[in-house]
């Protein structure tokens, strides 16, 4: 007699058994939210410059603890915008520059964070989302004033 048992993926863990720092195993996509923050960084030609960075929160990870990891890695030279999770209603304080259809102030559903593109996909208080309206780049939206609304 033969029995087969298909357990499913494994959840995400940190593996500490072995050492203090712990190896982890991690899904793809998955993570309780995303930590949007502006990083300014002098290039090897001395150049300042600034970028829109997004770093994932896991599920075995705390948001504070990853934030706290960021300010220490980056001291001063980081600002921290929030902590977005798809569903959250996010606001904007002014317009969001776009050359085809900019987006005005307001509060929005936020669809998903693409880390790769960096830009936002949203949902108006009227139902319209991509491609009704296009994705808008972080950049803009933290230029725009992008927050959280709680």
């Amino acid at each position: 007699m033969k029995v087969t048992v298909k357990a499913g993926d494994p959840p995400e863990y940190v593996e500490l058994s072995k050492d203090q720092t712990g190896a982890y195993r991690k899904g793809k996509k998955d993570h309780r939210g995303q930590i949007v923050y502006r990083l300014r960084v002098t290039t090897k030609k001395g150049v300042a410059k600034e970028t829109i960075e997004v770093r994932p929160v896991y599920v075995f990870e705390s948001r504070t603890t990853v934030e706290r990891k960021l300010s220490d890695e980056h001291g001063d030279a980081i600002t921290i915008y929030g902590f977005f999770q798809s569903g959250c209603l996010i606001a904007v304080e002014r317009e969001v520059a776009h050359e085809k259809k900019p987006l005005p102030a307001g509060t929005y559903l936020l669809n998903t964070i693409m880390a790769d593109a960096k830009c936002m996909k949203l949902t108006t208080q009227n139902g319209k989302t991509y491609p009704d309206i296009p994705r808008y780049s972080l950049a803009s939206l933290v230029t725009a004033g992008l927050r959280r609304v709680d």
